[in-house]
């Protein structure tokens, strides 16, 4: 059996993000068989993503890895150390307590790899109106943290992640530096800038995301906020986020080389607007789609519906209004308002929001429109124009004028 090689092993690391919990890994020495016992080689503490493992079950430890080098990890909140053999196998042959290792170890997490769960969590959180995969790539490129590099000066001492200057509207804290902007052919030169200055990785990515709510920022960044792909949106950021010419290719290849699309519809448990029953209201309307027509006649399902009809059958499988509530209309929903629904702003707009068009008191019938939000930018709902319950964006589909709610549960 050959050697486990950590060299290996950094280098598949070093091409892998953290994952979202990630695991704790220490190499060492099988010392004994009988009892389990290996010594630990300290200097080779890492953390790595659980996903990076194909894991299989094998026989537990036997006189043929006596001496032989493994490797062992545990996911965060685990109380076993699972142990492989080298290799590319990453074969299982068995599992022990931390009690019975060979040596006490601190399992010590690199800083970059702490910057990088800590951005991806924030980016992730905080998405409103960018995709958190862009805002994740946004982070790396604009600060040059990966999970070999723990970023930038303006990143790591003025927790500035995201390269935002200051500007005259500007009235925190501010650092001038030096940077380069693209002259729009592709050339660079080098300016004196101020930039923002934040007290915490936090509140960069809170002011990312604010900059685009300004009624300013809805013009000069419609291409990026009307955007439904995160290839889009990088579009649109190129020439009014950077001057770099490259700027929405070089965002793409962030994030398919770190597969960050699996962030962006991602929720973890304390992030804001995380709610199991509105979770369960956007799988009612997921679980219909193509599968239903749209009709006012035969508007009570279960294989047609129309848009106000499919909300409240929605909110009564979630849980949201009493299963006996008959199906009401979008002058039902505005009816709500003050105690089931609390109006917000268009640029509040989260996962799980619903909004209602028309004039309070002349919405009925054609005149109405309803739906739930699935991110700041896409609805689902069901529409007369896709003949069912469809995801389209946002913009143009929601009927004038809309009006937006939060359910108050």
């Amino acid at each position: 059996m050959a050697d486990f090689d950590i060299e290996l092993i950094k280098k598949l690391i070093e091409k892998t993000i953290a994952n979202m919990q990630p695991a704790t890994m220490a190499t060492g020495t099988v010392v004994s068989i009988n009892p389990p016992k290996i010594a630990i080689d300290n200097k080779n503490n890492l953390v790595i993503p659980e996903e990076l493992f194909t894991i299989t079950w094998g026989g537990k430890l036997t006189s043929e890895y006596l001496n032989k080098k493994v490797f062992m990890f545990r996911q965060d909140g685990g109380g076993h150390y699972y142990v492989f053999s080298g290799g590319y196998e990453y074969q299982k042959i068995g599992q022990t307590l931390y009690g019975n290792l060979g040596t006490t170890v601190n399992f010590d997490v690199p800083d970059r790899l702490k910057f990088m769960e800590q951005m991806i969590r924030l980016c992730v959180k905080y998405a409103r109106n960018l995709k958190a995969s862009v805002s994740i790539a946004q982070a790396m490129l604009e600060s040059g943290l990966s999970p070999t590099n723990k970023g930038s000066g303006l990143a790591l001492k003025y927790n500035n992640w995201f390269g935002i200057k200051a500007g005259s509207s500007w009235t925190g804290k501010v650092t001038n530096l030096s940077t380069q902007e693209d002259n729009g052919s592709g050339g660079l030169y080098t300016i004196q800038a101020g930039f923002r200055w934040y007290d915490s990785m936090e509140d960069s990515v809170k002011d990312h995301e604010a900059i685009f709510d300004s009624a300013w920022a809805k013009s000069h960044y419609a291409r990026v906020l009307s955007a439904t792909t995160a290839e889009a949106q990088c579009y649109g950021l190129q020439g009014t986020y950077a001057t770099d010419t490259a700027y929405a290719g070089k965002l793409i290849r962030i994030i398919n080389s770190y597969d960050l699309k699996k962030f962006d519809d991602l929720k973890p448990a304390n992030a804001t607007g995380t709610n199991e029953k509105l979770e369960a209201m956007i799988g009612w309307f997921q679980s219909k789609l193509g599968k239903v027509s749209y009709s006012m006649a035969a508007r009570g399902g279960p294989y047609s519906y129309d848009c106000s009809s499919a909300v409240f059958s929605a909110m009564k499988h979630a849980g949201i209004v009493p299963a006996g509530t008959p199906l009401g209309s979008t002058e039902t929903l505005f009816g709500m308002r003050g105690r089931l629904l609390k109006e917000i702003s268009r640029s509040e707009v989260r996962r799980g929001d619903i909004f209602v068009s028309g004039v309070p008191g002349y919405s009925s019938y054609a005149a109405g429109h309803t739906g739930v939000f699935i991110d700041n930018q896409r609805i689902i709902h069901c529409t007369y124009s896709k003949n069912g319950i469809a995801i389209t964006p946002a913009a143009g589909w929601m009927g004038s004028p809309p009006h937006y709610y939060r359910l108050q549960i």
